[in-house]
């Protein structure tokens, strides 16, 4: 079993840019490990994931629409 903790407790575990990087890279080693069939995804702190990190709404990189964002993700 694969575990991937969401580790921003301060914000709730609200999604950065970073974070979602990191999770789609930690799911990806995950999905290439034959002994990993499985994956629990929890949360640091008192929440589990409040959602997209709204401080970085309106920031994306070069060439970037929000909605560029949210359908790449």
């Amino acid at each position: 079993m694969g575990i991937l903790t969401l580790n921003r407790p301060e914000a709730h575990n609200a999604v950065s840019d970073e974070m979602r990087e990191a999770i789609g890279a930690a799911l990806e080693a995950f999905a290439g490990d034959v002994a990993v069939r499985c994956v629990l995804m929890r949360g640091e702190g008192k929440s589990f994931c409040a959602g997209r990190d709204t401080r970085q709404l309106g920031q994306r990189r070069e060439g970037w629409a929000h909605h560029d964002y949210i359908a790449f993700s």
